[in-house]
């Protein structure tokens, strides 16, 4: 098997450096792959032995688990009810005013291109570049150190959008895989693969970046244990009589504003210099509009312009999600823990006090009075109008 894996990148090398030095090497690959059958995936009619064991070549293990009835699927795009659904979960929204830029680029070097290529995620859908984990690392691996300084030149450009405008428009937009669960009838899950780059320059960007602000709110973002830590301390919460109101917002991501993001970070620039970095791409991606184009098979058939939220599956998006909540976080500091868009209040009036939480969440376009709202008590005796009065 090992000597088999070093002849495939062996084949892979040589393809790859055929592709870059022959025009007309080129033009039969791309040829080929124009005349080229789809992968046929096996279905839950073929032997089930041949389904586990095509997932688990691809690294699919949790498919492979699932079984040929799997709970997520992904919606039919060429259904125009789910199209208009999808459309729903876009909502249009004056975008921010961007922040100021930094007088002078940040450079990037090939070890942090590196680096940051090594920590993102395997087995990822590509995008519309067609890098993926896979093929970049090892790529970067046999790099002449010319090379190396020139993929490092277009990180610093990127990074620093220093790029045409047709290059901002591509890097920005992605590709919606709308997904759909068995048990839940209606529900659509938009999640946006956006291109590696992309991935790979926020990696970068986001690599040792601490503010104390985040640190001592209610976010359990960026420290270690993160939703254990949130776990533990819902937990002494309800081991010290305390009831726990646990709330998860709707459709969190797309809908978060961008105004208070955007408001926080001008605010403390002064003061935290390492946000500086970050502001040529997040006015790229979040002070813009930006596109997600609708695909079945290899035919578009669909495109939705983005002005508000994150999109679902970009590297920014927790941490951009984090900053656009943190004013409340830190307003009921103590009294609320949030892993993500899940929301616990743990106040010792948190039943009290949930009404102005959903309040203050819904001012910044989060809902949290949804379906999955639900009070925990370990006493399990709880007597109050609160679910009457949501």
């Amino acid at each position: 098997t090992l000597s088999r894996s070093r002849q495939e990148f062996k084949q892979l090398r040589s393809h790859l450096f055929m592709l870059a030095s022959s025009r007309l090497y080129f033009d039969e690959a791309c040829a080929s792959l124009a005349h080229q059958q789809p992968v046929q995936v096996p279905s839950g009619t073929r032997d089930a032995k041949e389904r586990i064991r095509f997932w688990c070549s691809k690294g699919e293990f949790t498919k492979a688990f699932l079984g040929s009835d799997p709970e997520i699927s992904v919606a039919d795009t060429r259904d125009e009810g789910v199209r208009a659904k999808i459309s729903t979960l876009f909502p249009q929204m004056d975008l921010p005013e961007p922040l100021p830029a930094p007088s002078e680029p940040f450079p990037v070097s090939f070890a942090e291109c590196l680096g940051a290529a090594r920590r993102t995620n395997k087995h990822k859908a590509v995008s519309l570049s067609g890098w993926s984990r896979e093929l970049f690392v090892p790529m970067c691996s046999y790099l002449t150190p010319i090379a190396q300084a020139s993929l490092a030149s277009i990180f610093t450009d990127l990074i620093n959008v220093r790029i045409s405008e047709a290059e901002m428009e591509f890097i920005s937009a992605g590709i919606l895989t709308p997904l759909q669960y068995k048990s839940k009838p209606g529900k659509l899950r938009p999640i946006v693969v956006l291109d590696y780059f992309l991935k790979v320059c926020w990696k970068i960007l986001l690599t040792d970046l601490k503010d104390p602000n985040v640190e001592k709110s209610g976010h359990v973002f960026g420290r270690q244990g993160a939703s254990q830590l949130a776990v533990f301390t819902v937990q002494a919460a309800l081991d010290a009589g305390r009831t726990v109101v646990a709330c998860d917002a709707q459709n969190a991501y797309n809908t978060i504003y961008r105004k208070p993001a955007f408001d926080y970070i001008r605010s403390v620039s002064a003061s935290m210099p390492q946000y500086a970095r970050t502001i040529p791409l997040l006015n790229l991606l979040y002070a813009r509009k930006s596109d997600v184009f609708l695909y079945h098979s290899a035919e578009r058939v669909g495109h939705i312009s983005v002005t508000t939220g994150t999109r679902q599956g970009c590297a920014s998006g927790l941490w951009f999600y984090t900053l656009g909540t943190l004013d409340i976080s830190l307003r009921y500091q103590g009294k609320i823990v949030q892993v993500a868009d899940d929301v616990q209040i743990i106040a010792e009036n948190s039943i009290t006090i949930a009404p102005e939480v959903f309040a203050a969440f819904s001012a910044i376009g989060q809902i949290l009075t949804g379906p999955k709202l639900r009070i925990i008590s370990a006493s399990k005796q709880i007597v109050t109008p609160f679910p009457a009065t949501i």
